[in-house]
Order: structure tokens, then C-alpha cells, then sequence
């Protein structure tokens, strides 16, 4: 569910095919600089209700990272 969520956002933004975005998929990779992160990370937090510490954000590269840290909070 998270997963899906963060692809869907991630394709909206950043203009990406939802298809070609992957649990190992790198921010970095995709082109996503520290902004599209942070605006991200902050509509992920708004949509699905949850509260993400910026201390384990910081350690997050990919978007199953950001997917199974979701889903502890």
C-alpha cells in the first residue's frame, strides 16, 4: 500500500511512468533532488497519516526504504 502510494506521488511530480518505478528504485536516479523529497515525504505523511523522524529520513535512499519506514509509523 505504501509502496503503491509513493510511486503514485512520485509519477505525478516528477512526470515518471508509475510502471517503471521499483522497490529498489534511488531517488537519486530518478532525478528527484532534496526538495521533491521533502514535498514528498509531506504529502505521504498527509495522505496515509503518518509522522516520519527526519533522523531516519536522512538514512533513506530508495522507495521500499521509504515505503517500510512508512509502515512502522
Amino acid at each position: 500500500m505504501f509502496l503503491d502510494r509513493i510511486k503514485e506521488l512520485l509519477s505525478e511530480r516528477l512526470n515518471l511512468d508509475y510502471d517503471s518505478l521499483h522497490d529498489d528504485s534511488r531517488f537519486d536516479e530518478l532525478g528527484a533532488d532534496s526538495i521533491d523529497i521533502v514535498e514528498l515525504v509531506m504529502a505521504l505523511e498527509a495522505d496515509l497519516g503518518v509522522q516520519l523522524p527526519d533522523d531516519q529520513l536522512e538514512r533513506v535512499s530508495t522507495l521500499g526504504e521509504l515505503a517500510r519506514l512508512a509502515e512502522e509509523y
